[in-house]
């Protein structure tokens, strides 16, 4: 997988190199503030390989985060809900509904790898988000830490609108790179420091959205935004790619203070945002 496109990848416009790492680029769009990864030349494969799906992010699911989508979809529809999750991985979001008394749930994913059993729960299709034929179909569609991995964000922007029927509401979790740990990051990197902005920046996430970017994009393509939330993962769902214990037992201890402190001053590490189309 290589891009070189240098053009900001929600409004287009001119961007400057902000840092290098060894086999990609991290540019800043000079308009709208929004950074992203270019010049991607690792492979695809060794980005998305099986390791990647034994993470801590899998393993421990967030559930004060299922439990806020699960209270959101029963306000708006009730459990009669037609819900799809774009990107589910291995299922957990849909297997927690399930387990909350939603029968209507659809999932769907570039890779299958779910959960043992929850075929029956869930009608799921292993297929490319931008590649689903349905109009107006779903209640809701939740988009969990997937956006940040494409670069065509506007295309998929136009495809959220096309699967939702008219009052349709559209969940969207994804990083926030206003957040402490990023700031944080970015100083040590400055000092030679480059691990932490290493692991943050990796290219399997292309798209490094803060608040003001990710409000722009769905901006851009006339959603509503109806709640914008920010959170901080929970530690045991925290991956930290650091071979030696002590080292790795000190890295998560100043994940957890800085956990603490992005809490007091409302600058966590991820958002959630629910939108619905304007009319």
């Amino acid at each position: 997988m290589q891009q070189n496109n240098t053009n900001c990848t929600i409004c287009s416009d001119p961007t400057r190199l902000e840092a290098k790492y060894d086999t990609w680029d991290v540019r800043r769009c000079r308009t709208c503030s929004h950074a992203f990864s270019s010049n991607i030349t690792k492979p695809l494969e060794n980005i998305y390989d099986q390791p990647y799906f034994q993470k801590n992010w899998f393993l421990f699911p967030n559930l004060k985060l299922f439990k806020i989508i699960d209270k959101t979809i029963c306000n708006e529809f009730g459990l009669k809900a037609r819900i799809h999750d774009l990107g589910c991985g291995n299922g957990n979001l849909l297997h927690y509904l399930y387990q909350k008394g939603y029968r209507n749930l659809h999932g769907s994913d570039i890779v299958s790898c779910l959960l043992p059993g929850i075929e029956d729960q869930i009608n799921f299709t292993q297929i490319d988000m931008l590649d689903i034929k349905e109009n107006d179909a779903y209640d809701v569609a939740i988009s969990i830490a997937n956006i940040e991995h494409l670069r065509d964000i506007n295309t998929y922007m136009n495809k959220l609108r096309e699967i939702l029927v008219s009052n349709g509401v559209a969940i969207i979790y994804t990083i926030n790179e206003n957040a402490l740990i990023y700031t944080i990051a970015k100083m040590m990197r400055i000092l030679g420091i480059g691990f932490a902005a290493k692991q943050l920046f990796d290219p399997h996430h292309i798209n490094h959205f803060n608040k003001r970017s990710l409000s722009q994009l769905v901006q851009n393509h006339e959603f509503e935004i109806l709640s914008l939330k920010t959170f901080n993962y929970p530690i045991r769902s925290t991956d930290v790619f650091v071979d030696n214990s002590i080292l790795k037992a000190l890295v998560l201890t100043g994940i957890f203070i800085t956990n603490l402190l992005s809490s007091l001053f409302k600058s966590e590490i991820s958002q959630l945002l629910v939108i619905k189309p304007k009319h």
